[in-house]
This record gives C-alpha cells, sequence and structure tokens, in this order.
C-alpha cells in the first residue's frame, strides 16, 4: 500500500495517480500496488478524477486514525483477493497443461 500526499491542486492528484500506476504494470508474479492518495480538500469530480487516473482511495486531510485504519483493512482485502484470484488462475493455466499433455 502506497500513500501519497497532495498538496490540494486536483491536477497534481491527478498526474501523481497516473504516474504512479504508469510505473507500477505488473509483469508475471509481481504485486498490485494499492494507492492511497491524502489530500487537504477537493471536489466530488476532482475525486472521481483522482480515481479514474489510477489511485484505488481518496481521503481529505485531516484523517482520522480509525477512518484509516478502516481503509488499511479495505486494501488489505482487495490484495488478498488479488493473490487469491492470481494462484487460482494459474492453478488453472497448469490444470490446463496437464489436460493437453495427457491427450
Amino acid at each position: 500500500v502506497l500513500i501519497a500526499e497532495g498538496t490540494g491542486e486536483a491536477a497534481e492528484g491527478i498526474a501523481l495517480a497516473s504516474r504512479i500506476r504508469a510505473r507500477t504494470v505488473l509483469q508475471d508474479g509481481q504485486h498490485y500496488l494499492y494507492v492511497m492518495l491524502l489530500t487537504p480538500a477537493g471536489s466530488r469530480d476532482d475525486r472521481m478524477r483522482v480515481l479514474s487516473a489510477g489511485a484505488d482511495d481518496y481521503l481529505t486531510a485531516p484523517v482520522e486514525e480509525t477512518e484509516l485504519l478502516g481503509r488499511l483493512e479495505v486494501a488489505k482485502r482487495v490484495l488478498s483477493l488479488q493473490v487469491d484470484a492470481r494462484n487460482r488462475a494459474k492453478r488453472t493455466e497448469r490444470q490446463g497443461e496437464l489436460r493437453h499433455n495427457v491427450q
């Protein structure tokens, strides 16, 4: 999980989310990077643009500790599901290869 802090400018948050996502293209065996952007303010449209640019979550400062911890739990669940999905895909691929080799 990466928590990046912005200055409050929507354009900066959009650019930051885009740069981070562009540099974290997954290759085989890599894990997904969950990105949370923390800024002092932002309109609903700004938040949606930042999320569309690649951030997974958006928080406005000051953030309460309990909210941050709750959102980190969500990130943990998402990352766990991503790992489970990748493992299932690998098992399915191996099973397909075994069937192909048997035939």
